[in-house]
């Protein structure tokens, strides 16, 4: 269901613009996933499998929500609001990491063994990695999916102030 007839032509441009930041960084994030499968020629065992499967849908839920903002679906500020909560936090705890950024990134951290100051900044990329072996331990803070959660939270309360407006205005009108 689309919301468009809610939304003024600041609104719609906003939800284009966030739409099209997702699909490439989702995009992105598929052709560099390929471009390492193809390179490295990974081993296909049912591990690896499920961890490229994992990442696949992660891209692709970017993607999906991209396509969702352009086309004002009614849920797209929700499910766009996930995938960047998705993107929000890194983590890599006593060799399990975790860490999904579809679009651009700028990172602080901390790596808590040592206590050292870490700044990151590139393009999608998603760490996935399962090794006991590793004894990192590290938190990092996406600062550019912390803008866009803001600017979604901002967008989400200005579409609703709009549909209530129309909606009030509409109050005596008979079609």
């Amino acid at each position: 269901m689309s919301t468009e007839k809610f939304l003024s032509k600041s609104s719609q441009s906003r939800l284009t613009k966030l739409g099209v930041y997702q699909i490439i960084g989702g995009a992105l994030g598929l052709i560099i996933l390929s471009w390492i499968m193809y390179k490295n020629s990974v081993e296909i065992t049912f591990a690896s499998v499920v961890i490229y499967f994992i990442i696949t849908l992660l891209f692709s839920y970017s993607i999906v929500c991209g396509i969702l903002c352009i086309k004002v679906h009614t849920h797209c500020l929700n499910l766009s609001l996930t995938n960047q909560l998705l993107q929000l936090i890194g983590l890599a705890i006593s060799g399990y990491s975790f860490s999904y950024i579809a679009g651009v990134y700028l990172t602080i951290g901390i790596d808590l063994n040592n206590f050292l100051l870490i700044l990151n900044a590139g393009f999608s990329k998603l760490d996935l990695i399962f090794n006991p072996n590793d004894e990192r331990f590290q938190i990092n803070l996406n600062i550019i999916a912390f803008a866009i959660i803001y600017q979604i939270s901002i967008l989400k309360k200005k579409i609703k102030e709009e549909a209530e407006v129309l909606e009030i205005n509409s109050i005596g009108n008979i079609s």
